[in-house]
């Protein structure tokens, strides 16, 4: 894919004031995306407008990820947006890693930016959701401690699939292959329906090869 622009296909749908903002060539990788603006995460979206953030020139660490389920299913998932204390390592989370994360002291915030990230909105439905529904792959770029949470600032990252044209992970694979990612699930529910900040002690790279997506990892 060396030399093609990944913005291609929302590129050319952008208006003419987007396009020289989101050009960048696929080779060049000391960047990620932020989602600036959305109409909606889904499959009809009218379009994405992306900026180039800067994220840590540390390697990234593989052994664990982040899953952060929002609540906003019809609105963008801004950067910074916030993880109130309450749904933090609790759901999703095991008893192993909410022992070595859940002090949250500024070494263990460090390392939590290394891992991987997987950022989508909640369900529409009890269980499961639309087609159309779209989680992002990304990394956490600052984690800011505040009163009652934290302020997650991320950044979106390149992946490639053959059924994927531009950086979205059908929230429905996800659902259908839950044992590959760690997510609980129960007969009528799914971890994905509430909202929380959990960290899975796996490889989310190779859970996502498993459907058929090639994630970045820098």
């Amino acid at each position: 894919m060396t030399g093609n622009n990944f913005l291609a296909p929302i590129q050319n749908k952008l208006p003419q004031e987007f396009r020289d903002v989101t050009a960048y060539p696929v080779q060049q990788a000391d960047r990620i995306y932020n989602v600036d603006y959305a109409s909606e995460i889904n499959a009809t979206c009218n379009f994405y407008a992306l900026h180039q953030a800067e994220f840590s020139t540390k390697p990234m660490d593989v052994s664990h990820y982040n899953l952060f389920v929002i609540d906003k299913r019809d609105k963008m998932i801004s950067s910074p947006f916030f993880m109130s204390s309450d749904v933090i390592l609790q759901n999703g989370t095991t008893k192993e890693v909410k022992e070595s994360f859940f002090s949250m002291d500024a070494k263990i915030l460090e390392r939590i930016t290394l891992f991987p990230s997987i950022f989508t909105t909640v369900n529409s439905g009890q269980g499961t959701t639309d087609e159309g529904h779209r989680a992002l792959y990304g990394r956490v770029e600052k984690i800011e401690r505040q009163e009652h949470g934290y302020l997650i600032h991320w950044g979106c990252m390149r992946i490639w699939s053959t059924s994927n044209s531009v950086p979205f992970i059908s929230q429905m694979e996800l659902i259908n292959h839950a044992g590959s990612f760690g997510l609980g699930v129960a007969p009528c529910s799914n971890e994905l329906d509430d909202v929380h900040w959990a960290i899975k002690k796996l490889n989310v790279i190779e859970a996502l090869s498993e459907i058929g997506i090639d994630a970045m990892v820098i």
